[in-house]
């Protein structure tokens, strides 16, 4: 499997880094190229390029370099995930006859600018519905699969299941018991990576932390990660963190959305969605609602992948109001009981609807009907 990314600190970058070891963990062989761009020579980039450097195969700029590495490590697929690695990854997939599967992370209008590779394209997997329904674009029936995000729920693990800890944490009804009722401050996250209308979420989460201190509740909030224009005055600004876990285990509500929140509530939190649009806590009951618009012809097994993880304007939630917020956490703060619950509720949610197996084992189904519809580059070639 031939991967094709750029360098990037965010969800996706993390979702191909996951996918491709994973993958490699169970005997398939895979290469990253990386699409160069400003990012490849920062320094605050060393970390992803830590990551990827076992995998790494090709750092390329042009078309023309990424099909010579192509015709020498011959690749059975090429699985595009960046808008940037599109073009190139479609001349591979021309030039050589290899199937061309593209993985859509964001938002957009596809069709507008990156129907070729759409088109050509022999499957299409979309991390979430609204990701599907941005395509916007006639498929045939089949094309075009929603394979939701999944994460290392073995990695991102409550402190109180964490085999490394040196002195193991108490459950959470272990910690409530210890500390007792409202005795202490509530620890709460906001945790992600927005920019634009997608950080508005951020600043009513400050304004209703704010409002809750002004009370007297006493809260202890950080946010972890960025969201861009925002500048908050009452959560502490952690900023970016390559390995967020140990805040993450810190805390016991987390506000955000996609994938960050995914490992929020891996992590023991309760989770609220909250971006654009606010969709307040995440339970189960939500993650069997389904969201999809099969105006494309989306595939649809009925094995949960049309839940709603993420809060685009698309998904029509509410507006994030701060007294809303605040009257959220408020009843949490004064239930502590309730909380423990819930922060054990979250960590079930976590690996019954967002393990990495289960988005590995998708993706590789994806590859097996590929590889037989399409058999592509011959390895006796």
């Amino acid at each position: 499997m031939l991967m094709t990314i750029i360098l990037c600190r965010s969800g996706m970058f993390s979702h191909v880094v996951d996918l491709s070891y994973a993958l490699q963990a169970q005997g398939l062989a895979v290469s990253l190229a990386v699409r160069h761009t400003d990012t490849w020579e920062r320094a605050d980039h060393q970390y992803q390029r830590r990551q990827i450097a076992p995998l790494l195969g090709l750092v390329y700029k042009t078309g023309p370099e990424l099909v010579a590495f192509a015709r020498e490590w011959r690749p059975d697929i090429i699985h595009a995930h960046s808008s940037l690695a599109l073009a190139g990854s479609m001349q591979v997939s021309k030039l050589l006859d290899i199937p061309l599967i593209v993985t859509l992370h964001g938002v957009m209008p596809w069709a507008k600018h990156y129907w070729r590779p759409l088109y050509h394209a022999t499957k299409i997997i979309a991390v979430g519905p609204a990701q599907a329904a941005s395509v916007n674009m006639p498929l045939h029936k089949n094309r075009l699969q929603i394979i939701q995000n999944g994460i290392d729920t073995s990695y991102f693990l409550p402190k109180w299941e964490s085999e490394k800890e040196a002195t193991p944490a108490g459950t959470p009804e272990e910690e409530l018991a210890e500390q007792g009722g409202t005795e202490r401050p509530l620890r709460l996250l906001w945790y992600g990576r927005t920019n634009g209308r997608l950080s508005r979420g951020a600043a009513a989460l400050d304004e209703a932390v704010s409002s809750l201190v002004n009370q007297g509740v006493e809260i202890d909030a950080k946010l972890v990660g960025y969201a861009a224009g925002v500048k908050v005055k009452c959560l502490q600004n952690i900023g970016w963190q390559d390995d967020p876990r140990m805040f993450l285990q810190w805390g016991e509500i987390a506000f955000g959305h996609g994938r960050a929140l995914r490992e929020a509530m891996a992590c023991g939190n309760a989770g609220f969605l909250l971006a654009y649009g606010y969709g307040g806590l995440v339970e189960a009951s939500r993650l069997q609602r389904r969201f999809i618009n099969n105006d494309n012809n989306v595939e649809n097994d009925g094995d949960d992948d049309g839940y709603v993880m993420d809060a685009f304007p698309q998904y029509r939630f509410a507006e994030p109001l701060p007294e809303v917020i605040a009257a959220d956490i408020l009843r949490l703060y004064a239930d502590r009981r309730k909380l423990a619950a819930l922060r054990r509720q979250a960590r079930a949610i976590a690996c019954r609807y967002f393990d990495l197996s289960l988005m590995v084992a998708k993706t590789k189904k994806v590859y097996q009907e590929v590889l037989v519809k399409q058999p592509g580059w011959s390895r006796e070639a």
